[in-house]
């Protein structure tokens, strides 16, 4: 009757293994379920510390991101509503130094979004962007 949550530590051979995770719940009164596998992007190192800028803020159509990486790498943009629902999501290859990328948020609803970049070498903090209605 209560929600729970989990938390695991799991350890993946290479820097950026696909994990896929399974729940079955079983219950007191001898019922169970089993939820559809889930994947997980496993970062095993972070190597270097990128610094990321989001422009305008709030935003109407476009959200131009600056990404500044110390090093040659893949890398994925991905947007969340406030509900966590992922809105958005690009692959992008950073070269060292700076790079330039814009979304087209004209379809998106007004409200907060949370911007997160991630690769297996670079950090990028996530970022809080208003698009205005």
């Amino acid at each position: 009757n209560s929600p729970v949550d989990y938390i695991y530590t799991d350890k993946p051979d290479n820097a950026a293994d696909v994990i896929y995770y399974k729940l079955s719940q079983h219950d007191f009164d001898g019922k169970s379920e089993t939820f559809s596998p889930v994947d997980v992007t496993c970062i095993k190192e972070i190597v270097h510390a990128g610094k990321l800028d989001l422009y305008p803020n709030p935003a109407k159509e476009i959200i131009n991101i600056t990404a500044r990486s110390p090093a040659n790498t893949g890398a994925v943009v991905e947007i969340y509503d406030i509900n966590g629902v992922k809105v958005y999501e690009e692959k992008l290859r950073l070269n060292e130094g700076v790079n330039n990328s814009s979304v087209d948020v004209s379809g998106f609803t007004g409200g907060a979004y949370v911007v997160r970049v991630y690769s297996a070498a670079v950090a990028f903090s996530p970022q809080v962007i208003y698009v205005k209605r």
